[in-house]
């Protein structure tokens, strides 16, 4: 009987053992990969870093030159979030069929532009090189100013340059005018460019947003309800002292404070309380904005045909953060 209750202890003990060592073996779980560009307002999430209003173990963010390798990323798995334009989320749509949005960032109200040389107006551009990254953000912004400047696509010579190339393509007089955006936009202004046409004409269709896929809201909801409080923090820093933290976010970007708060200038931020707002109260303002989008991007044969883009939309994230 000594002998049989001697031997259930040492099982019990080598059981108890085995399970600690797995424990301890276990790996940890890795940091969410979070996609961002060089895009003023994404410097938010550097920010919340920096200021330990996110915790490093649990994200890394990763940084893109163009927002076409930044999808690619996402499409393939290697990035978990993107911080990315409402038109490269509509259009990675048809091909990763749960894609979400999950915060709106920002919306553009002047960052986004078609500048050209001095000298130069909308009669001027016809025949004009104008260099674009051939991408879902950069076609829409050349449309919409074509649009607005009465020129058809087929008036003007489209060149593909990716924004990283855009200000030596400037300075090297590769082309005649370029759509780009901050800090891009006000570094070229600097240099003598003529802005012919900027966001600020097109409310709510220049939309910034975080986007993930389904798997991730299942296997990381907790992560990304602290990665959209991070945010909200961020924004209410900002909010609360901008010359101190436009100091901060600039010197990652290598320009200068009064330039960055000049991009800042150009974009209206969305905290929590927004987010809430527009996706669980008026919903259709967001919807309207994305249809015309796809609307847009389908008549100028950038999308086979429009999604849709009522389940687009998860608010489950921003409720969730606002309740804690």
């Amino acid at each position: 009987m000594l002998c049989t209750a001697v031997a259930r202890l040492l099982i019990a003990g080598l059981i108890a053992a085995c399970g600690l060592a797995a424990t301890a073996c276990k790996a940890p779980e890795e940091p969410l990969r979070v996609g961002v560009l060089a895009w003023p307002p994404y410097d938010l999430a550097y920010l919340a870093l920096e200021e330990d209003l996110l915790d490093p173990e649990d994200f890394r963010l990763v940084g893109f030159q163009t927002p076409s390798e930044l999808v690619r990323s996402f499409r393939y798995g290697l990035v978990d979030v993107m911080f990315i334009t409402s038109h490269f989320a509509v259009s990675t749509l048809n091909e990763v069929g749960d894609t979400r949005i999950i915060y709106f960032i920002d919306v553009s109200l002047g960052g986004d532009a078609l500048l050209a040389r001095p000298g130069v107006d909308a009669e001027d551009l016809k025949g004009a090189r104008i260099g674009v990254e051939v991408a879902p953000l950069g076609m829409y912004t050349l449309v919409r100013a074509l649009d607005e400047l009465g020129l058809e696509r087929d008036e003007v010579e489209i060149v593909n340059i990716d924004t990283a190339g855009q200000f030596n393509a400037w300075s090297d007089r590769e082309i005649d005018a370029v759509v780009t955006y901050e800090p891009t936009r006000s570094q070229l202004l600097d240099q003598g460019a003529i802005e012919l046409f900027n966001s600020k004409s097109i409310p709510y269709e220049i939309l910034d947003v975080v986007v993930v896929n389904e798997r991730t809201i299942d296997a990381h909801r907790t992560a990304l309800v602290k990665l959209v409080r991070g945010l909200d923090r961020a924004i209410s820093m900002y909010r609360s002292d901008p010359a101190a933290t436009i100091r901060t976010m600039a010197r990652r970007q290598a320009i200068s404070a009064e330039h960055f708060s000049l991009a800042m200038a150009g974009v209206e931020v969305f905290d929590l309380t927004a987010n809430l707002d527009m996706m669980t109260g008026d919903t259709r303002k967001l919807l309207d904005a994305l249809e015309k989008q796809c609307r847009i991007m389908t008549e100028a044969g950038m999308l086979v045909s429009a999604p849709d883009l009522t389940p687009m939309i998860e608010s489950s994230i921003v409720e969730q953060a606002a309740r804690q």
